[in-house]
C-alpha cells in the first residue's frame, strides 16, 4: 500500500483531533514526540450529551488541539497509556503527518 499524503493544514491555524477515550479508567492520550506543531495541553474530554455528568466507565472524546508553528513538514505521536505506567508495545500509538502551508 502507498503511504497516505499528509494532511494539509494553514501555519497558525488551530485544527483539532477528536480521539476516543476512557480518563476513568486511567487511561488517556498522551504526546510521545511532536514536530513543528503546538499542541495545547491538558486535553479536554468530551462526553456524551446523553450521558449526563461524567460518570466512571463512561467513554469520551480526547478534544486535541494542534497549530503548526511554520511551513513545512509536521508530525505528532500520542500513546494512549496511564500517565504512571512504562510504555510497552502492547500501548496504542498513533502517529499523524502533516504539509503546513
Amino acid at each position: 500500500m502507498p503511504p497516505k499524503k499528509p494532511a494539509t493544514m494553514p501555519v497558525g491555524a488551530t485544527s483539532t483531533l477528536r480521539l476516543e477515550s476512557n480518563p476513568s479508567t486511567g487511561y488517556g492520550w498522551q504526546v510521545v514526540e511532536t514536530h513543528n506543531l503546538r499542541v495545547d495541553e491538558p486535553f479536554a474530554i468530551e462526553q456524551a450529551p446523553s450521558s449526563g455528568a461524567p460518570m466512571v466507565g463512561v467513554p469520551g472524546t480526547a478534544v486535541i488541539r494542534i497549530t503548526p508553528r511554520g511551513k513545512g513538514p509536521a508530525s505528532l505521536t500520542l500513546v494512549y497509556k496511564r500517565p504512571w505506567a512504562e510504555t510497552t508495545a502492547e500501548d496504542r500509538t498513533l502517529s499523524f503527518v502533516f504539509d503546513a502551508q
